[in-house]
Order: C-alpha cells, then structure tokens, then sequence
C-alpha cells in the first residue's frame, strides 16, 4: 500500500494495484485484519476519486473484493493469470513408468489433486470424497501433491478411515511436478474458496478432466466447459460421482486429453495476459491529477 500511495502522490501516469490470488475473507479473518481494514479505506479513497486501476485473477475475485472492501464492482478489471506451458514441460509421459517411479501400481486409476494443506482448501473433504471412491473401486488409487499444517492430521485421518496406504502423498513437492500430474487420471479438487486456481489449468494442461467446486474464480479456469465438472453440492458423495464418471469413462478421458493442452495455452497464454495489461493501462487509472 505504501508503494501505491507513493506513486499517486509522485504522479506517475497510471498506477494499477494488482490484487492477486489473495482472498478478502481469509485476510480479514487473519492476524492481519487491521491492515485490510487500512487498505479497504486506501483502495476505496483512491477508486472513488479513478486514481488507481485494480486487477483481480477472476471475476468470482471480483466479486469477493466489491463485496468485502465496498468498492464498486466497475473499479475491478479481470486478468487471468498467465500459464506458461514450457515451464512444466509437455503434457505426454510414459503413465505407466512414472507410476512405478513412485511407488504406485502402474496400472491402478489414479485420482489426484495438488493444493495446500490448510483449511481453506478443505483437505478433509477431499479424502471424504476418496474414501467413497476407494468403497467403489478397491484398485483405485490418490496422488495428493501438497504441503501446510494439516498435512499430519490428513495422513492420520487417512489412516483411522483405513485407506492410508491408497494414498501417495509425496513429501518432495517442488520436484517433477510434471510427474505427478502425468501420474493422475483424474484431478479432483475441493476448495473453500479460491481467486482463480491455476492447478486447475495445469492439470488440464496435462489432458486431465477436473472436478471441482464452483467457488471463486475455479469455473473461469477451465479452458472450455466440457474439460471438466463444477460440483456445487458439497455432499462428498455427489463429487464422487463426478469423479467416477470420468473414471468409468475411458474415451472421454481420451478426448479431453486431446483438447484441454491447446485450449489451455489458447485462453491463458502470456500473450493473453499481456494484451490484458496493456488494456488496463491505457483504460484506467489516473491521469496525472493532483490527489490531494
């Protein structure tokens, strides 16, 4: 905030706050409560008088700003997120083999998922959901990729529920992500809320149907609406369901790992988010005005 202030008050052209992934909710519900309430009265003093521009991930974080911070929803721009492909590598690999690098039977349909583990993201109805699906099919598999503080009390869980050893949760995670998305057949993710959900893209990225909640900016992320489900009930059976669907499901699977790559790097392409940018820059913020 202190660097925005500084350049409104030194006049720079155009001054663009970029809200990122950051979501209003968890901010005031944290520690740092006091200073999201600083910054609601800074955001809403210069929006209201057009001295910034303010750039959000989604329109489902759109919403959440104009609604926690009071600023009229027209002061907010969408820019999703940029995916640049290279940086995981390309979305084919031998399933198989992988597999058996991990430790998984090679053979076994996989359901994964990768997310922090903390409240937000609703670790504990996701295993809710595997253990309905580990009732249904006795081979299937869970790849979760993902560290936090409930990472312990997951695994405990998984455990008590007797479905810990279907569960391959790698402590390494910031090794061959690439792998572990070519392990999955499958990405299912449960999430409170988020501003966008750029895992999504990257397990489309690599060919794989998504499940998912519709919260946020998570439907804005599929790269069509056929690449993947949006499960609004939170019933950990109804996103069961889903899941099985796709896996029961070998030619749809087939077709929405010859579409998603293309359609992900078409919507969500760095050229994309800079012609974003370069839109917001021109559109809005101040004009030079004197602000005090």
């Amino acid at each position: 905030v202190g660097v925005l202030l500084a350049s409104v008050v030194m006049g720079i052209p155009r001054t663009v706050a970029r809200l990122a992934g950051m979501h209003p909710q968890s901010i005031e519900n944290s520690s740092d409560s006091p200073k999201f309430e600083l910054m609601n009265i800074i955001y809403r003093f210069l929006a209201a008088r057009n001295l910034i521009s303010l750039s959000v991930v989604s329109k489902g974080a759109l919403r959440s700003w104009a609604q926690y911070t009071d600023i009229p929803a027209d002061a907010f721009h969408v820019n999703y997120d940029a995916f640049e492909p290279n940086f995981l590598g390309e979305p084919q690999g031998n399933r198989s083999a992988i597999r058996r690098s991990l430790g998984m039977p090679a053979d076994a349909p996989v359901v994964g998922g990768v997310f922090r583990m903390a409240p937000e993201k609703d670790p504990f109805l996701w295993l809710d959901v595997a253990c309905c699906l580990a009732n249904r099919l006795p081979e299937v598999r869970f790849l979760i990729v993902g560290t936090g503080p409930m990472w312990e009390a997951f695994r405990t869980r998984a455990e008590s529920k007797g479905i810990g050893d279907r569960i391959y949760m790698p402590v390494n995670v910031n090794i061959d992500l690439c792998n572990y998305y070519r392990a999955m057949d499958v990405f299912l993710h449960t999430s409170k809320r988020e501003g966008f959900g750029l895992v999504v893209v990257e397990a489309q990225h690599f060919g794989l149907p998504v499940v998912a909640r519709p919260v946020g900016g998570i439907p804005e992320a599929l790269a069509a609406d056929d690449t993947g489900m949006m499960v609004r009930d939170r019933n950990p059976t109804t996103i069961a369901d889903a899941v099985s669907q796709y896996l029961h499901d070998d030619s749809e699977r087939r077709r929405i790992a010859a579409i998603a790559p293309s359609l992900v790097r078409q919507r969500f392409s760095p050229k994309a988010n800079m012609a974003g940018y370069l839109e917001l820059y021109q559109m809005g913020g101040r004009r030079g005005e004197k602000p005090f």
